[in-house]
């Protein structure tokens, strides 16, 4: 789930992504960094996720097999 983050410094921006099941419920996973935010909206940009999910992000699972509700 990507919530709101407190932006660490200029090089992130004010997302993260939580773990929401599992025994890691509620960490942390990744705080996306400056170039993730969408230059149009307070949003993640979609084409980042899709791109980078695999090395910077989850390497867990392929980005065909999650959900992006945007």
């Amino acid at each position: 789930m990507i919530c709101d983050y407190p932006s660490v410094d200029e090089n992130s921006c004010p997302f993260a992504i939580y773990c929401i099941s599992g025994y890691c419920a509620g960490h942390i996973e990744y705080i996306f960094p400056a170039e993730a935010k969408s230059e149009n909206s307070r949003s993640i940009n979609k084409k980042w996720i899709i791109k980078n999910w695999n090395e910077k992000i989850y390497n867990g699972c392929n980005v065909e097999e999650i959900e992006l509700i945007i």
